[in-house]
């Protein structure tokens, strides 16, 4: 049931359509989506990807980590290494875990690979709870 309705939430997300993000597997505390690189969205002038393209799936990733355990967040800091570029035709994966769920902030370590398993950027975020989901679904 939880897949599900991530993958509804990820149907239905214009800035996750927009930039081509796929919800790929939940469970709680843990998130994974991928994105297939394409050159007319997501590469800069210099026709590699560009850097925001990359955070705003690793974020994404780790936002989904926690509400995944039924919390509500922003992100208040994101710290990331990018690591190596990865060219347009190919996929990316990020890879989200919540090491920190406590009562006001969530930290979360992010990891970006491409198709060959290649770690792509390394992160870790810091989110303020804003408050409990009431109406995720519950567990099977």
């Amino acid at each position: 049931m939880l897949e599900a309705f991530f993958t509804h939430i990820y149907e239905t997300n214009s800035f996750v359509k927009l930039l081509g993000m796929q919800f790929v597997s939940i469970e709680p505390g843990k998130a994974v989506l991928s994105m297939p690189i394409k050159e007319d969205i997501h590469t800069n002038i210099h026709k590699t990807v560009h850097g925001g393209a990359f955070a705003a799936l690793i974020d994404t990733a780790m936002g989904s980590a926690c509400f995944s355990m039924r919390r509500k967040v922003v992100t208040t800091d994101l710290s990331l290494s990018f690591i190596r570029n990865v060219p347009s035709g190919e996929e990316v994966t990020a890879k989200a875990t919540v090491i920190h769920a406590g009562r006001s902030t969530m930290v979360v370590d992010g990891e970006l690979y491409d198709e060959r398993g290649k770690l792509v950027m390394k992160g870790k975020g810091t989110f303020f709870v804003l408050g409990d989901v009431e109406w995720l679904p519950a567990e099977e």
